[in-house]
């Protein structure tokens, strides 16, 4: 029987997709990639996530990556607006607040750097958490089982009575190891509605 549903935070409770976001600012496929792997998709990136470093030490990386490879002005357009793309799902958290209005104990475990942590917290659906596992703190990262273990000990959670719910394939895979029933999140909502149905829970 399902007790907890636990919820990522980009592509889930608020929309992240940082190559759409790029391709939307630069118009351009082969500056969008080049873009993507010097921001985003940079060992930096996943460095502050993970609590290895600052904001501004990873900023600062990707700023001299961006500049010397002439693309200045794009990368300080990134540092300084990225942010403005995690619009919060309202779909998503109406679904949430059905669950928790069902009895279910709701639950976040999320790849997060702290800054970005700290604007999250201060919306509305965040009340809806009855525990949070974030990874700059845990200095892991899914899909390290690790990170999903420590939230499992840290709540004392049994993973067959969870349900967790991400965008990411191997993050899915890496809950599912764990006996952790998994669903991937899409942009439409109403896949969840269908996939929580399969598993007996039932929302609008």
């Amino acid at each position: 029987m399902y007790k907890n549903i636990i919820f990522d935070l980009g592509g889930v409770m608020v929309h992240f997709d940082p190559k759409e976001y790029l391709m939307e600012m630069f118009h351009d496929p082969i500056v969008e990639k080049k873009l993507y792997d010097m921001t985003f998709g940079s060992k930096e990136w996943l460095m502050v996530d993970a609590g290895e470093i600052s904001r501004f030490a990873a900023d600062s990386a990707m700023l001299d990556r961006t500049r010397m490879a002439g693309y200045g002005f794009e990368g300080q357009e990134i540092v300084d607006h990225w942010p403005n793309i995690l619009r919060t799902r309202r779909d998503v958290v109406d679904i949430a607040a059905q669950l928790k209005a069902q009895g279910f104990r709701l639950y976040c475990l999320s790849n997060i750097a702290e800054d970005t942590a700290v604007l999250l917290k201060r919306r509305s659906f965040w009340g809806l958490f009855d525990g949070v596992m974030l990874s700059y703190e845990a200095h892991h990262l899914k899909p390290d089982p690790e990170i999903y273990k420590m939230l499992l000990n840290k709540y004392h959670l049994k993973p067959s009575e969870c349900i967790f719910i991400d965008d990411s394939q191997p993050n899915i895979f890496s809950a599912h190891q764990l006996g952790i029933t998994s669903i991937r999140m899409t942009n439409d909502a109403q896949e969840l509605v269908k996939n929580l149905s399969v598993c007996g829970i039932h929302v609008e």
